[in-house]
């Protein structure tokens, strides 16, 4: 039976890999839960700055409230959250939209990112 279960969890493991799943960003999303926020954050910014959606909303979380022991910088918050929010996260929208931020600033291209003339 020990046999069959371990079985099942090894097989449960690489299901889970096939489909992606960020082991890192279960851990981060459990510090989270936690309320383990000094834990969590890192995690959060690493994976954001490699363009993991999720982490970008909640890293923009962590900065827009201060948590985990980073300052509280709402410009940096409001800017991880548009970048998730134009990647189509609704959560993220729903954080822009919950926090007032105006939906014309979620599609506004910065003056650093137009083309030259």
């Amino acid at each position: 039976m020990q046999q069959i279960a371990r079985r099942g969890c090894i097989v449960l493991i690489i299901l889970v890999s096939a489909n992606g799943c960020n082991m890192r960003l279960m851990l981060a999303d459990s510090a989270m839960y936690r309320e383990d926020y000094a834990a969590a954050c890192p995690i959060y910014e690493q994976e954001a700055t490699r363009g993991n959606v999720e982490a970008q909303n909640n890293v923009g979380t962590c900065y827009y409230y201060g948590l985990g022991g980073y300052a509280v910088d709402k410009d940096a918050g409001q800017r991880w959250w548009i970048q998730a929010a134009r990647q189509g996260d609704y959560v993220a929208r729903e954080n822009l939209f919950a926090n007032g931020i105006m939906w014309q600033r979620l599609f506004e291209v910065p003056p650093s990112d137009m083309p030259p003339k």
